[in-house]
């Protein structure tokens, strides 16, 4: 018996059960024809938005809640952040800023379509996530981080990315 045969074998009987990410790894799938749940629709349709790189974010780009935008970031030698990052230190290519309000306390999924570093500043101070994850297989979404957030406005640093461009959304996660 193969060793494929006993694996399945081992599942059938319950004796085993496989990592998902094993069949993710061989499922083939197009991000572009994903239908994303209802709750995630601001996804599949993404506006432009544009990062600021100075500490002045007055300027930067607003998101919307549950409005996803395409951002394109800034080379790492014309950042300079709200906050020192976390991945600063890793020297990665493109970073920037954009912000957002909160209206009501409760539960945020910032959503990437990258692997950029998340912090959302608030005050001068980056607070602390509550819940990580991967986004749903095929949907492009990449990242998901999950914040408590008491109403006010919000700069979210996005730094450490290899690519130019990412794709971000903010929900409630609640």
């Amino acid at each position: 018996m193969s060793h494929k045969n006993i694996v399945f074998f081992l599942c059938a009987m319950g004796l085993v059960v496989p990592e998902a990410s094993a069949f993710a790894a061989s499922e083939t799938c197009d991000a572009a024809s994903y239908k994303v749940p209802p709750e995630l629709a601001g996804w599949a349709h993404p506006v432009e938005g544009k990062a600021a790189g100075v500490q002045k974010t007055s300027s930067a780009f607003s998101l919307t809640l549950g409005q996803a935008a395409q951002v394109p970031l800034l080379p790492a030698s014309e950042r300079q952040f709200v906050l020192q990052s976390g991945a600063l230190k890793h020297h990665f290519d493109f970073a920037g800023m954009v912000r957002f309000h909160i209206s009501k306390k409760e539960t945020y999924r910032v959503m990437l379509g990258g692997k950029a570093w998340i912090d959302v500043v608030s005050d001068g101070k980056s607070l602390d996530s509550v819940a990580h994850q991967h986004g749903p297989a095929c949907s492009g979404i990449v990242k998901m981080v999950d914040f408590i957030l008491e109403p006010g406005d919000y700069v979210l640093q996005l730094s450490g990315n290899a690519q130019q461009n990412v794709k971000v959304m903010i929900v409630s996660a609640s």
